[in-house]
């Protein structure tokens, strides 16, 4: 408000309405890329000023999203500042925050197999394990691993029908062939209410 004194004596209020916004610049973020057997990344940046004209510098901005520091999951993200003026003029920004996991493609469990990944199952650094039902033994790499040029480790993994010599003429040598093969043959004996023998294969550390 302005105060005029013309010559004739008479006060005339003159008013002026602040309808400029302020402005606000918000930072610039570059992509980032998660670590090994990471599936988020901590994106930290300097929370952005607003400059009014009339009121200055102005603190107290409103965010939309996460806040700097979060740790930010695969995908793209939108960010936005509000601020405004004592005059109730607002101004904004936006910017993306990008996060990319680096990938391998998908791995299937052998057939008559099973299989157990670390982390989210194909991104960098993961690790995936493979084992057979009993029966069948394991062929190609047991493990595999995502790697930085996202390729696989090792070989893919077969689940084979165990060949098992059963003419032979000692249990010993029936057994023997377990034992080579890493494979450890557990038997149970008749019981009232099964009178079957049960077999049962599992794997040799």
């Amino acid at each position: 408000v302005d105060e005029i004194f013309p010559a004739d004596g008479e006060n005339i209020l003159v008013l002026f309405a602040d309808i400029e916004p302020p402005r606000i610049k918000c930072p610039s973020v570059k992509e980032r890329i998660a670590e090994p057997n990471k599936l988020t990344v901590r994106v930290s940046w300097e929370t952005p000023e607003g400059r009014d004209t009339a009121d200055g510098i102005l603190t107290d901005v409103i965010l939309k999203g996460l806040p700097p520091g979060s740790h930010f999951p695969e995908g793209d993200h939108k960010i936005q500042y509000t601020v405004y003026d004592r005059a109730e003029n607002k101004g904004i920004c936006k910017f993306r925050v990008k996060v990319r996991v680096r990938r391998c493609g998908k791995l299937n469990a052998p057939e008559n197999g099973y299989m157990k990944c670390s982390s989210d199952g194909d991104n960098y650094g993961a690790t995936c394990e493979f084992s057979c039902i009993g029966g069948y033994e394991l062929q190609g790499s047991p493990a595999r691993v995502c790697q930085s040029n996202l390729a696989w480790s090792g070989t893919e993994p077969t689940c084979a029908a165990m060949n098992v010599n059963v003419g032979v003429r000692t249990a010993a040598a029936l057994l023997d062939q377990f034992y080579e093969k890493r494979r450890l043959l557990i038997v149970s004996t008749p019981t009232a209410r099964n009178l079957l023998y049960r077999l049962q294969l599992g794997m040799l550390q």
